[in-house]
Parts: structure tokens; sequence; C-alpha cells
């Protein structure tokens, strides 16, 4: 009777290893439907490749990328401290149909990079960023682990995580030789860093360009610090010239038109 309990006990062990659903308990990618929006998250992963790394993310219904989407929004852990917020990316609509990710260094103002996102399936959406990008913008150690978390939210303001607790566990990216990290070449549908617009930040035309490609120092742009002494020199040499024209100049001789009408006559 004794044995036939404890075969009973294995047996039934078995049947929930058999049966078990095949994602194991740290497998955070996927997860059941809890969310009632159209962009209720199934899973979300990531594909490295040897310039690129691929973002992934399925949802259980199909949505249209104008009437139901809005944005979502991968969180990066780099250094496995459980806080979110070393990197950013920002998928959203461009208003025509088209959705387009951002990707924010240390989850800041501006945008290194972006990428124009694909739709495989209506339930599907991906998008690659360079690797370069990742490494010289989001500074992730190659051969370092990382991990992530999705949010997606709809236009009717149902939200869903992905997951629920933890991180999703990324592959590591590869290490790129020198002129790789020093590519000009983009990727399909990416833009390079040095192209993308800075969002986020309201600079704009001369501001904007100056703003973002030349070094601060003391606080204010390169460039910005040579306009303003150049506006102070130009102000310095006007005012200079007043004073000299006023204060400065010498006086006349005042026997000058006597002589010349003096010699006329005579």
């Amino acid at each position: 009777m004794k044995f036939r309990s404890i075969g009973t006990i294995i047996a039934a062990f078995a049947a929930v290893a058999i049966f078990a659903p095949t994602a194991r308990a740290n497998d955070y990618s996927s997860k059941a439907r809890q969310g009632t929006g159209p962009m209720a998250i199934k899973s979300a992963s990531d594909q490295v490749g040897e310039q690129t790394v691929t973002y992934r993310v399925e949802t259980y219904g199909a949505y249209d990328n104008v009437r139901d989407f809005s944005i979502m929004r991968w969180y990066f852990d780099l250094n496995g401290d459980g806080k979110y917020s070393d990197m950013c990316i920002r998928l959203e609509s461009v208003g025509d149909g088209r959705l387009r990710a951002s990707f924010y260094p240390k989850c800041g103002g501006f945008a290194w990079s972006t990428a124009e996102a694909q739709k495989p399936a209506p339930n599907i959406v991906q998008f690659s960023l360079l690797l370069r990008d990742l490494i010289n913008g989001g500074g992730v150690v190659p051969g370092k682990p990382l991990s992530y978390r999705v949010e997606a939210e709809d236009n009717f303001g149902h939200t869903d995580w992905i997951p629920e607790r933890g991180l999703i566990s990324q592959t590591t990216l590869p290490h790129l030789s020198a002129p790789e990290l020093e590519g000009r070449v983009a990727g399909p549908g990416e833009k390079p860093a040095q192209e993308a617009k800075p969002e986020g930040n309201g600079d704009k035309g001369v501001a904007g360009f100056f703003s973002h490609r030349f070094a601060a120092l003391g606080g204010l742009p390169v460039a910005w610090l040579f306009l303003l002494t150049l506006l102070i020199v130009v102000a310095a040499w006007g005012v200079w010239g007043r004073i000299s024209r006023r204060f400065l100049s010498e006086p006349r001789p005042q026997g000058t038109n006597a002589d010349r009408v003096h010699d006329h006559d005579t």
C-alpha cells in the first residue's frame, strides 16, 4: 500500500511535467492574455545579427496603426540593478500609418537614432537598430547581460506590460571591430545617429543644429559661445566708434574757411 501511494505521487508529478506549458517559470518573453485592449501583449523578443538587433512584439489581436496604436516603450536595465531606466526605445505612429522607433540613451530628451518599423503580420511589429548605436550611444557593453521590459498603450487608454514582474533577458551583443563601431552605412529602414532628428527637447533649425553637433563648454555649445563672442565684439566696436567720433576726434582748424574765402577774393 505504501509503495502504491509513492507510485501514485510519482505518476502525478510526471503528468504535471508532461502537460505543463512549455515556457519555463523564468521565461518572461511570453504571457497569458490579461489586457482587454487591442494591443494586449502576447510575447516580446529580440534577435541579434551581425550589425543589428531586431526587437519584436506580438499582440493577441490585430490593431490598426492609426486608429488603435498609441505607443510602445522599451525600458532597459544595463547593469543588473533591477532599475530599467538606463536606455529607452519608443515606438510611435507618425500619423500616416507608419510606425517609427526612436532610441533614447539614458531615457533622455533626444533621440540618438531612429528606425522604421514593419508589420509582417497584423498583430506583429518589429524594427532593427544598429549595434554600434546601442554600444556608442547607449553604453551597452558587448558580452555583458542586459534586460528590458515592454509597455504597450492603445488610443483607448488600455495599457499592458511584459513581463508583469522582473525583466526579459536580452541576447548579449557581440564585440564589434573599430571600423564597424565607426561605420557610416545604415541598416534597412534605419537612420544613423548623425542623421536622426533630436526629439523631445524643442530644438529646431539653427538652434537644434548647433546644440547637438557641437560639444558643450561651460554649459553652452561651443558654436553659441563663438556667436556670442562675435556679437560682443561687434557691439563693442560700434560703441567705441561712437565714442571716438564724439570725444576723441581732433577739432577742425577755425581759419580754414576764412583762408579759402580770402584766397578767392584775392
